[in-house]
């Protein structure tokens, strides 16, 4: 759902934002007066910031996926993610308010921009286009750097792990089975032992150390697992 939105959003850049831009670009001038003007910034600040929230908040559901995934598996409802879009699109609707009513907050209801050029109120403000700025694009793409970062480092871990490669700093687990000195050697052969396991036997053979999920397949191992 989350790539839904997102694909919507910048859908609508494609069709409703970019074909206009072209016309203003092309004949220099803005034809289609002031109203036009606001509904077709609205739209282009709208459907571009839910763009880079919609992004935001994917790589917050892949993140937790990966950190905590049993956990996240219950909470990753179809309730929630509406929830989170829903969030998304209201935010990014929030560029209506001073698009449409800077004129009224900061010139006393005069407005400055000529009515063949398509700008927004605000366009001199400097702090305020920083600190939007900031908070719309700046602030979104640190966390999801972030993010981004520890999802490699948590999938890389989980890769030595599944592949058996050693960690540096810990120690190899490993083992040996114990028999019955007393039993011929067909009863040894038949006999099942005492699966022990130590570290540092000089007998022992090697054993990676697992961290699946599940229960490993060697009959050892699984008893090691359950200890």
């Amino acid at each position: 759902m989350f790539i839904v939105s997102l694909a919507v959003a910048d859908l609508i850049v494609g069709l409703i934002v970019m074909p206009m831009s072209t016309i203003y670009i092309f004949t220099g001038s803005w034809p289609f007066g002031v109203a036009v003007c606001q509904i077709w910034i609205g739209i282009d600040y709208t459907a571009s910031t839910a763009s880079i929230l919609n992004l935001f908040i994917l790589s917050l559901d892949r993140y937790w996926s990966v950190r905590a995934p049993l956990q996240y598996l219950h909470k990753r409802t179809r309730k929630r993610a509406l929830s989170m879009i829903s969030l998304v699109w209201v935010v990014s609707s929030l560029w209506v308010i001073p698009i449409a009513g800077w004129h009224y907050f900061a010139h006393g209801g005069h407005r400055t921009v000529p009515p063949d050029v398509c700008d927004t109120e605000y366009a001199k403000d400097s702090v305020f286009k920083a600190v939007t700025a900031f908070f719309n694009f700046y602030l979104p793409l640190s966390v999801m750097y972030t993010l981004y970062i520890r999802i490699f480092i948590e999938i890389r871990k989980r890769s030595e792990f599944e592949l058996g490669q050693r960690i540096p700093g810990r120690k190899r687990l490993s083992y040996h089975v114990k028999t019955n000195p007393g039993l011929s050697h067909d009863d040894r052969d038949s006999d099942q032992g005492d699966d022990t396991f130590s570290e540092g036997s000089p007998h022992a053979h090697d054993v990676p150390r697992w961290t699946n999920c599940g229960v490993a397949a060697d009959p050892i191992l699984r008893r090691w697992q359950q200890q």
